[in-house]
């Protein structure tokens, strides 16, 4: 499939990108989403202090949490529908 606009086209191996099918392949398992766009400050820092961490990313590996990562840095629909279905305006969340 072709790589979304906003979506990373590789993974890092911490983080799986985004799609609205991955979500439905990982129903019923523990899974975090983090909807996030590189001009969000807040973002940034939530990168930065928490989701950078060793200890925060072993943890949620410890309980089975598989981590999705979406890029909204350029207004992407599938992520827009994403946050619209939580009745969020925007990142991050």
């Amino acid at each position: 499939p072709e790589p979304q606009a906003g979506a990373p086209e590789v993974e890092d191996g911490v983080w799986k990108a985004f799609r609205p099918s991955l979500l439905d392949e990982l129903k019923g398992q523990n899974v975090f989403v983090n909807m996030t766009a590189d001009w969000c400050l807040t973002c940034k820092v939530n990168e930065r202090l928490v989701f950078a961490d060793p200890e925060v990313l072993d943890r949620l590996r410890s309980r089975g949490v598989t981590l999705v990562k979406g890029d909204w840095t350029q207004r992407n629909a599938d992520i827009t529908a994403f946050l619209n279905r939580y009745q969020r305006a925007g990142v991050p969340f």
